[in-house]
Protein backbone atom coordinates (compact mmCIF):
# COMPACT_ATOMS: atom_id res chain seq x y z
CA UNK A 1 0.00 0.00 0.00
CA UNK A 2 1.19 3.33 -0.48
CA UNK A 3 1.04 6.49 1.55
CA UNK A 4 -2.50 7.34 0.50
CA UNK A 5 -4.01 4.16 1.30
CA UNK A 6 -3.97 2.80 -2.65
CA UNK A 7 -2.22 -0.09 -4.11
CA UNK A 8 1.63 1.23 -5.33
CA UNK A 9 1.66 2.11 -9.11
CA UNK A 10 3.15 0.38 -11.86
CA UNK A 11 5.69 1.74 -14.40
CA UNK A 12 2.93 2.82 -16.67
CA UNK A 13 0.61 4.89 -13.97
CA UNK A 14 4.24 6.73 -12.92
CA UNK A 15 4.69 7.96 -16.72
CA UNK A 16 0.79 8.94 -16.77
CA UNK A 17 1.04 10.52 -13.26
CA UNK A 18 4.72 12.00 -12.08
CA UNK A 19 7.22 13.94 -14.14
CA UNK A 20 10.05 12.30 -11.90
CA UNK A 21 10.66 8.83 -9.90
CA UNK A 22 11.87 11.15 -7.12
CA UNK A 23 8.40 12.34 -6.13
CA UNK A 24 7.72 8.98 -4.58
CA UNK A 25 10.75 7.62 -3.44
CA UNK A 26 13.76 10.31 -2.81
CA UNK A 27 17.19 9.93 -1.67
CA UNK A 28 19.48 13.25 -0.52
CA UNK A 29 22.91 13.24 0.53
CA UNK A 30 24.17 16.23 2.90
CA UNK A 31 27.19 17.31 5.06
CA UNK A 32 26.07 18.48 8.17
CA UNK A 33 27.67 21.92 8.51
CA UNK A 34 26.84 22.83 11.82
CA UNK A 35 27.93 21.81 15.74
CA UNK A 36 29.34 18.41 16.51
CA UNK A 37 28.24 16.78 13.28
CA UNK A 38 30.00 19.25 11.04
CA UNK A 39 31.08 17.84 8.21
CA UNK A 40 29.54 14.33 8.58
CA UNK A 41 28.05 12.60 5.24
CA UNK A 42 24.37 11.61 5.75
CA UNK A 43 21.87 10.14 3.21
CA UNK A 44 18.13 10.89 4.04
CA UNK A 45 15.85 7.83 2.61
CA UNK A 46 12.49 8.93 1.56
CA UNK A 47 10.35 6.37 0.45
CA UNK A 48 6.14 7.08 -0.11
CA UNK A 49 4.53 5.15 2.72
CA UNK A 50 7.48 3.90 4.26
CA UNK A 51 9.90 5.02 7.15
CA UNK A 52 12.15 7.71 6.33
CA UNK A 53 15.37 7.58 7.34
CA UNK A 54 18.44 9.17 8.12
CA UNK A 55 21.36 6.76 6.95
CA UNK A 56 24.73 8.06 9.04
CA UNK A 57 27.37 7.19 6.18
CA UNK A 58 30.34 8.41 8.26
CA UNK A 59 29.31 6.36 11.49
CA UNK A 60 29.48 2.72 9.79
CA UNK A 61 26.01 3.18 7.46
CA UNK A 62 24.01 3.26 10.49
CA UNK A 63 20.16 3.78 10.40
CA UNK A 64 19.93 7.18 12.74
CA UNK A 65 16.82 9.09 13.33
CA UNK A 66 13.60 7.64 11.61
CA UNK A 67 10.07 8.33 11.06
CA UNK A 68 6.95 6.47 10.22
CA UNK A 69 3.88 7.86 9.22
CA UNK A 70 5.32 11.43 10.45
CA UNK A 71 6.00 10.48 14.05
CA UNK A 72 9.49 9.93 15.43
CA UNK A 73 10.34 6.63 16.22
CA UNK A 74 13.41 6.45 17.05
CA UNK A 75 15.48 8.09 20.23
CA UNK A 76 17.85 10.69 20.02
CA UNK A 77 20.73 10.62 22.93
CA UNK A 78 21.48 13.80 24.60
CA UNK A 79 25.09 14.14 22.43
CA UNK A 80 23.15 14.84 19.24
CA UNK A 81 24.85 14.32 15.52
CA UNK A 82 28.10 13.60 16.19
CA UNK A 83 30.87 13.20 13.51
CA UNK A 84 33.57 10.53 14.37
CA UNK A 85 35.99 10.36 16.71
CA UNK A 86 34.87 10.32 20.25
CA UNK A 87 35.17 6.53 20.95
CA UNK A 88 38.01 5.45 23.13
CA UNK A 89 39.67 2.41 24.89
CA UNK A 90 37.26 3.40 27.43
CA UNK A 91 33.92 4.36 28.25
CA UNK A 92 33.83 6.78 25.52
CA UNK A 93 31.52 4.96 23.08
CA UNK A 94 28.86 7.12 24.55
CA UNK A 95 30.36 10.41 24.46
CA UNK A 96 29.70 10.03 20.27
CA UNK A 97 26.99 7.68 19.95
CA UNK A 98 23.84 9.90 18.87
CA UNK A 99 21.64 7.33 19.17
CA UNK A 100 19.51 6.26 16.01
CA UNK A 101 17.20 3.62 15.17
CA UNK A 102 19.56 1.01 14.50
CA UNK A 103 23.47 0.99 16.24
CA UNK A 104 26.00 -1.49 15.01
CA UNK A 105 28.44 -2.28 18.10
CA UNK A 106 31.10 -4.39 17.63
CA UNK A 107 33.11 -6.18 15.64
CA UNK A 108 36.34 -6.50 17.89
CA UNK A 109 34.58 -5.77 21.63
CA UNK A 110 30.61 -5.70 22.76
CA UNK A 111 29.88 -4.22 26.00
CA UNK A 112 32.25 -3.61 29.21
CA UNK A 113 35.90 -2.37 27.80
CA UNK A 114 38.28 -5.49 26.67
CA UNK A 115 41.61 -6.48 25.41
CA UNK A 116 42.11 -2.79 24.84
CA UNK A 117 38.96 -1.79 22.72
CA UNK A 118 36.24 0.21 24.82
CA UNK A 119 32.64 -0.34 25.11
CA UNK A 120 31.03 -1.06 21.96
CA UNK A 121 34.02 -1.17 20.10
CA UNK A 122 34.98 0.67 16.66
CA UNK A 123 32.54 -0.38 14.26
CA UNK A 124 30.59 3.50 14.28
CA UNK A 125 34.03 4.94 14.11
CA UNK A 126 34.63 3.74 10.32
CA UNK A 127 33.23 5.48 7.23
CA UNK A 128 31.05 3.91 4.38
CA UNK A 129 32.97 3.31 0.74
CA UNK A 130 31.25 2.73 -2.47
CA UNK A 131 28.04 3.62 -1.20
CA UNK A 132 25.47 2.97 -4.07
CA UNK A 133 21.90 3.05 -4.30
CA UNK A 134 19.49 1.96 -6.42
CA UNK A 135 15.61 0.78 -7.25
CA UNK A 136 12.87 3.41 -7.06
CA UNK A 137 9.05 3.55 -7.17
CA UNK A 138 8.97 1.24 -10.15
CA UNK A 139 10.56 -1.26 -8.53
CA UNK A 140 8.40 -0.94 -4.99
CA UNK A 141 11.71 -0.22 -2.72
CA UNK A 142 14.74 1.42 -2.39
CA UNK A 143 18.10 -0.12 -1.80
CA UNK A 144 21.80 1.18 -0.25
CA UNK A 145 24.49 -0.55 -0.20
CA UNK A 146 27.97 0.30 0.97
CA UNK A 147 31.62 -1.55 2.22
CA UNK A 148 32.75 -0.93 5.66
CA UNK A 149 36.48 -1.69 6.97
CA UNK A 150 37.12 -2.89 10.56
CA UNK A 151 41.13 -2.79 10.61
CA UNK A 152 44.01 -3.40 13.07
CA UNK A 153 46.77 -1.32 12.62
CA UNK A 154 48.50 -1.66 9.36
CA UNK A 155 47.13 -4.83 8.18
CA UNK A 156 43.68 -6.09 7.02
CA UNK A 157 41.34 -7.67 9.23
CA UNK A 158 37.02 -7.48 8.84
CA UNK A 159 35.41 -6.23 5.96
CA UNK A 160 31.25 -5.63 5.74
CA UNK A 161 29.71 -5.37 3.14
CA UNK A 162 26.06 -3.72 4.08
CA UNK A 163 22.91 -3.21 2.55
CA UNK A 164 19.43 -1.55 3.72
CA UNK A 165 16.57 -2.06 1.76
CA UNK A 166 13.45 0.22 2.52
CA UNK A 167 10.21 -0.59 0.96
CA UNK A 168 7.50 1.82 -0.38
CA UNK A 169 4.15 1.44 0.51
CA UNK A 170 4.95 -0.27 3.88
CA UNK A 171 6.88 0.53 7.29
CA UNK A 172 10.01 -2.29 6.50
CA UNK A 173 13.67 -2.29 6.48
CA UNK A 174 15.69 -4.40 5.72
CA UNK A 175 19.54 -4.91 6.72
CA UNK A 176 21.94 -7.13 5.64
CA UNK A 177 25.43 -7.53 6.76
CA UNK A 178 27.93 -10.20 5.01
CA UNK A 179 31.11 -9.68 7.16
CA UNK A 180 34.36 -11.21 6.14
CA UNK A 181 37.22 -11.88 7.79
CA UNK A 182 40.25 -10.53 5.28
CA UNK A 183 43.21 -11.48 8.08
CA UNK A 184 45.67 -14.53 7.64
CA UNK A 185 44.31 -15.42 11.53
CA UNK A 186 40.88 -16.96 13.03
CA UNK A 187 39.07 -13.39 14.35
CA UNK A 188 36.77 -13.09 17.37
CA UNK A 189 33.99 -11.24 15.72
CA UNK A 190 31.08 -10.34 18.12
CA UNK A 191 27.90 -8.07 16.95
CA UNK A 192 25.11 -6.46 18.63
CA UNK A 193 22.30 -4.33 16.51
CA UNK A 194 21.05 -1.45 19.05
CA UNK A 195 17.35 -0.85 18.14
CA UNK A 196 16.46 1.93 19.66
CA UNK A 197 13.11 3.81 20.34
CA UNK A 198 11.72 6.34 22.06
CA UNK A 199 9.39 8.91 22.79
CA UNK A 200 6.50 9.89 21.36
CA UNK A 201 6.84 6.21 19.79
CA UNK A 202 8.22 4.83 23.35
CA UNK A 203 5.31 5.72 26.36
CA UNK A 204 4.59 4.32 29.79
CA UNK A 205 2.12 1.85 28.07
CA UNK A 206 4.25 0.64 25.59
CA UNK A 207 5.09 -3.08 25.85
CA UNK A 208 7.86 -5.62 24.53
CA UNK A 209 6.37 -9.13 23.77
CA UNK A 210 8.55 -12.22 22.62
CA UNK A 211 7.76 -15.74 22.48
CA UNK A 212 10.41 -18.36 24.85
CA UNK A 213 9.95 -22.10 25.09
CA UNK A 214 6.40 -21.94 23.54
CA UNK A 215 5.10 -18.94 25.63
CA UNK A 216 4.26 -15.27 25.12
CA UNK A 217 6.23 -13.19 27.44
CA UNK A 218 5.25 -9.63 28.00
CA UNK A 219 7.18 -6.41 29.68
CA UNK A 220 5.94 -3.03 30.12
CA UNK A 221 8.31 0.01 29.86
CA UNK A 222 6.68 1.95 32.99
CA UNK A 223 7.02 5.54 33.86
CA UNK A 224 10.15 7.69 33.82
CA UNK A 225 11.91 7.53 37.30
CA UNK A 226 15.40 7.78 39.08
CA UNK A 227 16.39 4.55 38.46
CA UNK A 228 19.51 2.23 37.52
CA UNK A 229 19.78 0.69 33.54
CA UNK A 230 17.78 -2.38 33.08
CA UNK A 231 19.20 -4.98 30.47
CA UNK A 232 18.20 -8.12 30.74
CA UNK A 233 18.71 -11.18 27.82
CA UNK A 234 15.29 -12.24 26.47
CA UNK A 235 14.73 -15.89 26.03
CA UNK A 236 13.63 -15.90 21.85
CA UNK A 237 12.08 -18.46 20.05
CA UNK A 238 12.58 -18.60 16.36
CA UNK A 239 9.78 -19.57 14.06
CA UNK A 240 10.42 -22.33 11.02
CA UNK A 241 11.93 -20.30 8.98
CA UNK A 242 14.60 -19.51 11.87
CA UNK A 243 13.91 -15.74 12.19
CA UNK A 244 13.25 -14.85 16.29
CA UNK A 245 11.00 -11.45 16.67
CA UNK A 246 10.24 -8.97 19.35
CA UNK A 247 7.44 -6.82 19.10
CA UNK A 248 7.01 -3.29 20.93
CA UNK A 249 3.51 -1.62 21.26
CA UNK A 250 2.91 1.95 21.21
CA UNK A 251 -0.77 2.50 22.33
CA UNK A 252 -0.23 6.59 22.75
CA UNK A 253 0.41 6.39 18.35
CA UNK A 254 -1.77 3.27 18.02
CA UNK A 255 1.74 1.88 16.39
CA UNK A 256 3.64 -1.62 16.64
CA UNK A 257 7.03 -2.15 15.72
CA UNK A 258 8.15 -5.91 15.06
CA UNK A 259 12.34 -6.55 15.08
CA UNK A 260 13.07 -9.41 13.65
CA UNK A 261 16.56 -11.67 13.02
CA UNK A 262 18.04 -14.66 11.68
CA UNK A 263 18.78 -16.50 15.00
CA UNK A 264 21.21 -18.89 13.20
CA UNK A 265 24.01 -16.07 13.27
CA UNK A 266 22.37 -13.72 15.48
CA UNK A 267 21.66 -16.80 18.55
CA UNK A 268 20.52 -14.29 21.52
CA UNK A 269 19.18 -11.22 22.23
CA UNK A 270 19.34 -8.46 24.95
CA UNK A 271 16.74 -5.49 26.14
CA UNK A 272 17.91 -2.42 27.54
CA UNK A 273 15.64 -0.03 29.20
CA UNK A 274 16.49 3.66 30.55
CA UNK A 275 13.61 5.11 32.52
CA UNK A 276 15.45 8.15 33.46
CA UNK A 277 13.65 11.46 33.13
CA UNK A 278 15.50 13.31 30.26
CA UNK A 279 16.65 9.56 28.88
CA UNK A 280 14.02 7.63 28.03
CA UNK A 281 14.44 4.91 25.75
CA UNK A 282 14.44 1.12 25.13
CA UNK A 283 16.06 -1.37 22.83
CA UNK A 284 15.96 -4.19 21.44
CA UNK A 285 19.77 -6.08 20.81
CA UNK A 286 19.84 -9.08 19.05
CA UNK A 287 23.64 -10.11 19.02
CA UNK A 288 25.97 -13.33 18.60
CA UNK A 289 27.48 -12.37 21.85
CA UNK A 290 26.95 -11.70 25.58
CA UNK A 291 27.78 -7.75 26.94
CA UNK A 292 30.33 -8.39 29.93
CA UNK A 293 33.15 -8.22 26.67
CA UNK A 294 35.13 -10.22 24.59
CA UNK A 295 37.56 -11.53 27.77
CA UNK A 296 34.02 -12.63 28.97
CA UNK A 297 32.79 -14.26 26.04
CA UNK A 298 35.99 -16.38 25.73
CA UNK A 299 36.05 -17.13 29.05
CA UNK A 300 31.90 -18.08 29.13
CA UNK A 301 33.62 -20.49 26.17
CA UNK A 302 30.63 -18.44 23.76
CA UNK A 303 33.31 -15.75 22.18
CA UNK A 304 31.91 -15.69 17.92
CA UNK A 305 34.70 -16.49 15.63
CA UNK A 306 35.31 -15.85 12.21
CA UNK A 307 37.78 -17.92 10.75
CA UNK A 308 40.51 -16.32 8.07
CA UNK A 309 38.78 -16.03 4.38
CA UNK A 310 35.16 -16.95 5.67
CA UNK A 311 31.64 -14.79 5.48
CA UNK A 312 29.22 -14.33 8.22
CA UNK A 313 25.57 -13.44 7.16
CA UNK A 314 23.61 -11.37 9.35
CA UNK A 315 20.30 -10.18 8.77
CA UNK A 316 17.49 -8.10 10.87
CA UNK A 317 14.36 -6.28 9.75
CA UNK A 318 12.19 -3.77 11.32
CA UNK A 319 8.43 -3.37 10.52
CA UNK A 320 6.54 -0.35 10.96
CA UNK A 321 2.51 -0.59 11.33
CA UNK A 322 -0.74 1.40 12.16
CA UNK A 323 -2.88 -0.99 14.64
Amino acid sequence: MCCDGTDLVSIDELLRFTAHDDQLADVATFRRDDGTGSGSRVMHVAPAGGIHARLLLDRGMDLGRAWFAGQPISWTAAPGPRSRGYADDDQGWHLGWEGGLVTTCGLQNVGSPADGHGQHGRFTENPAERVTVSGGAGDGRLVVTGVVHENNGIGRLLRVDRTWTFHLGSGLVELEDVTRNESPRAVQAPVLYHVNVGYPFLGPASEVATRGDGDAVVSTMGEPEDAADDVVELDVDADDEGWAAATVTSPRLGMSATIRWLSATLPRVHRWRRRAPGAYVMAIEPANCGVGGAAHDRAQGCAPILEPGTDRTTRLSIQLEQT
